[in-house]
């Protein structure tokens, strides 16, 4: 998704300064794919142990220290925190698709509520992966 973004920005770039000619759908779905790659990113970031935290604390802390906050960060603040975004995001999507929203500009994307639903299936995503961290987890102790 990334080189394609890049792809589509060159493009864009190069058709707006070579040929004077911009355009809106082209704009709109930078954003949009910019958008995926953010959201889908937070599961993969968290997959990967790569999630922004205080190391240098984390990295002095035991092993069964380490464990510890892992197991009370992601029930206490990952997940619920998931589920507030679901909770909130449900109704804005909800709406946007009953709508059949599009973009209010003229030859932008049409059925904007795909992206917004990206955030709901992001998060939900985010949930299943915390899931599987408490019970890898919960295994090495």
């Amino acid at each position: 998704m990334l080189l394609l973004l890049v792809l589509i920005v060159l493009f864009d770039v190069l058709n707006r300064y070579i040929f004077n000619s911009g355009s809106i759908l082209l704009q709109e779905l930078q954003w949009h794919l910019f958008a995926f790659i953010f959201l889908i990113s937070i599961s993969y970031t968290q997959t990967n142990n790569a999630h922004v935290r205080v190391d240098i604390f984390y990295t002095k802390f035991s092993k069964k220290k380490r464990y510890i906050i892992d197991l009370l960060s992601n029930i206490f603040i990952i997940i619920p925190f998931s589920v507030v975004i679901i909770y909130y995001s449900f109704d804005f999507v909800t709406i946007s698709y009953m709508q059949g929203e599009s973009s209010s500009n003229p030859g932008g994307l049409e059925a904007r509520f795909i992206i917004k639903s990206i955030v709901i299936l992001a998060f939900v995503v985010v949930i299943f992966e915390s899931i599987s961290k408490i019970r890898e987890i919960i295994k090495s102790c």
